[in-house]
């Protein structure tokens, strides 16, 4: 399966949460890539727990109906390397970035549970109005 970024871009564009998702994201993507590529807490949470073949799996399910992620792999879970990069992000991160994942961590930890794909997460997206403004854990 091949997907395409900017066809994902236009479908979070569609819906006022996934916009919401966007702009959340964007104001942290470059000091995530900066933290995940020279911040050595960061690289081995990302490289230990399959970041790389997740995210793959991701994007990889495309936005297909029927097609699933891997929920583990070589052994990790989904939940666990996001609850272990959310810990080293907020770690190495910058106030806003902390605040960022405190906020949506939660949110983050019900959707992967609940979805098995980019699709189902499409459309969770459609079925709400708005991110909720804090979703934090505490």
């Amino acid at each position: 399966m091949t997907y395409d970024i900017d066809l994902i871009d236009i479908a979070l564009r569609k819906t006022a949460a996934g916009t919401e998702l966007l702009k959340v994201f964007n104001a942290h993507v470059d000091e995530v890539f900066f933290l995940v590529g020279h911040h050595r807490q960061v690289i081995v949470a990302w490289q230990r727990n399959n970041g790389p073949a997740f995210v793959s799996a991701f994007l990889e399910s495309g936005m297909e109906p029927g097609i699933k992620w891997k929920r583990e792999i070589n052994g990790v879970t989904q939940t666990a390397l996001i609850r272990r990069m959310a810990a080293a992000l907020q770690d190495a991160g910058s106030p806003p970035l902390r605040k960022a994942i405190s906020d949506h961590i939660s949110l983050i930890m019900q959707w992967i549970n609940e979805c098995g794909s980019l699709n189902d997460v499409l459309e969770k997206l459609k079925s709400i109005k708005a991110l909720p403004p804090e979703t934090s854990l505490s």
